[in-house]
């Protein structure tokens, strides 16, 4: 009896044990689907936010309103390790929090404002091609046969979307000097800008993909995704309210609309980079990460129903966002793990 019963307490153990195994991965992609839509809630919000904020400063109202609801959430679910962390965790946290932010989100939303949620979420989603190359010239990856097919992908999918912007701003008349702004469906960009903020949006990936490098680490071997996300975006903000010191007097200027829709893209943003850290700590990266591609995609269905007076999404920005898409699953699938 006692013989059975022991084998039966294994059974019971092993079986848990199987459960556990099972569930990481299946949370993991939960939680990478719900980081993708928040990502895509928070460009839409952003892209309304920003038409009567500037960058600089909706991204510091942005990191004010993450900071406030991500920081309360690591206080409340891991309290002790918020003040318990090394020294160079922190350090480490505070690189993290300015490659992210001051770099990364600045350059993203300045790339929304230029070029409009479709192009810029779409350049913005090929960070983790940026952090493969990153990882291969400055940390001696090898190029695989995946990266380099995921790399064309990209490459086209870029061409192809900023083509269709550029197509579609060619094809959308300026509005006159008495018009109202927002019953245009599409306000006209010159070509220039339109370049300028896919550049910028691209640029921001490249932050975001260095970060991605440094993120895996940090909430796998270091400190939890809430500890994590708090203390990037404290650091982010600090820093970024110093570089915007002199402007900081506008904010009582700003109108209470565009306040809170820039306080609701950030905290969007911010849950979307808890749910990230937190997808990346129960799923492998190749699993987690090309779900978290997808936010270019969800962005412009947003963008189609939303903003309608803002933006006006072609078919061939959605086929362009799908080939990224599929680009940065190649291009994660084929890194080392």
């Amino acid at each position: 009896m006692l013989i059975l019963e022991e084998s039966k307490n294994k059974a019971v153990l092993r079986g848990s044990e199987l459960l556990q195994e099972m569930s990481d991965p299946i949370l993991g992609v939960i939680f990478a689907l719900i980081a993708s839509t928040s990502w895509a809630v928070g460009a839409v919000f952003a892209r309304a936010g920003m038409r009567q904020v500037g960058s600089l400063l909706g991204t510091l109202i942005s990191l004010m309103a993450g900071f406030t609801v991500i920081s309360a959430i690591a206080l409340i679910i891991d309290f002790d390790a918020v003040f318990s962390l090394s020294s160079t965790t922190l350090l480490w946290l505070v690189l993290l929090g300015f490659i992210q932010f001051p770099v990364g989100r600045f350059l993203l939303y300045s790339g929304i404002r230029l070029a409009g949620v479709g192009p810029a979420s779409t350049a913005g989603g090929s960070a983790p091609l940026f952090a493969a190359v990153i990882a291969i010239v400055f940390l001696g990856e090898q190029m695989t046969y995946p990266i380099a097919v995921g790399t064309v992908s990209v490459v086209g999918g870029l061409a192809l979307v900023m083509s269709s912007a550029h197509a579609q701003n060619l094809s959308t008349t300026p509005s006159g000097p008495s018009s109202d702004a927002a019953e245009t469906p599409q306000p006209h960009r010159s070509g220039g800008s339109l370049t300028t903020g896919i550049l910028c949006a691209l640029a921001g990936a490249t932050a975001y993909g260095t970060a991605h490098n440094i993120a895996r680490y940090m909430v796998t071997e270091a400190v939890s995704a809430p500890v994590a996300a708090s203390y990037t975006l404290f650091s982010g903000m600090v820093i970024l309210a110093a570089i915007s010191l002199p402007r900081l007097g506008k904010l009582v200027e700003t109108p209470r609309a565009a306040v809170l829709t820039m306080a609701t893209s950030g905290v969007m943003s911010s849950l979307a980079i808890l749910f990230m850290y937190t997808a990346l700590s129960k799923a492998p990266v190749t699993l987690a990460s090309p779900l978290v591609a997808l936010n270019p995609l969800i962005a412009m269905v947003l963008a189609h129903f939303f903003l309608q007076r803002l933006e006006r999404i072609t078919t061939g920005m959605i086929i362009g966002a799908l080939m990224v898409a599929i680009g940065v699953t190649f291009v994660i699938v084929g890194r080392p793990v």
